[in-house]
């Protein structure tokens, strides 16, 4: 079951952005490299991993429970998460978002972008989570966008050491 179950998320991903692709590309004015689009998939797999470890709710699980919200499992206190492990978890997590998206998308490379798209991939997994018996957390939603912030920082700092060394054509293989 665990192996349909990541089978059928990266399936979604990767239909998903076959979809946006195409959209895109009949859209765009100039052509984009291979490099681009490979970068591209690094990102789906990287939303497949980020889905399967956060368990989001999904068709096979949302019909067990006799209800969709439960009060009980959602947690809006800020900080009162047990432990520092499951912050320092949340931030590493997103971490590689915040890193990717200025990396393979232009409208990302402002810090308000990222943050703002970390925010909201973060509210729909924990939206997600109320179809299954997972705890919906602002900790959570806080430490990824934390996480993705810090991710885009770690961005800019590699590339200005790397444009600082004269190695532009670097940043522009990479891009």
């Amino acid at each position: 079951m665990l192996t349909l179950t990541v089978l059928y998320t990266y399936f979604c991903t990767i239909i998903f952005c076959i979809v946006f692709q195409i959209g895109f590309l009949l859209k765009a004015q100039k052509n984009l490299s291979i490099k681009h689009f490979l970068w591209v998939y690094v990102f789906l797999f990287y939303l497949a991993l980020v889905y399967m470890v956060t368990g989001i709710g999904n068709k096979w699980v949302a019909g067990k429970y006799g209800t969709l919200i439960r009060i009980s499992e959602i947690n809006l206190l800020p900080f009162s998460s047990e432990g520092i492990t499951t912050y320092i978890l949340n931030i590493i997590l997103f971490m590689p978002l915040g890193f990717l998206l200025p990396t393979i998308w232009p409208q990302f490379r402002t810090i308000k972008n990222t943050a703002c798209t970390g925010f909201f991939f973060s509210l729909a997994i924990e939206l997600s989570q109320l179809l299954n018996h997972r705890i919906t957390d602002i900790d959570d939603l806080l430490m990824n966008t934390l996480g993705a912030i810090l991710g885009y920082l770690l961005c800019r700092a590699l590339f200005k050491m790397i444009y600082k060394r004269g190695e532009k054509s670097l940043i522009i293989h990479l891009l």
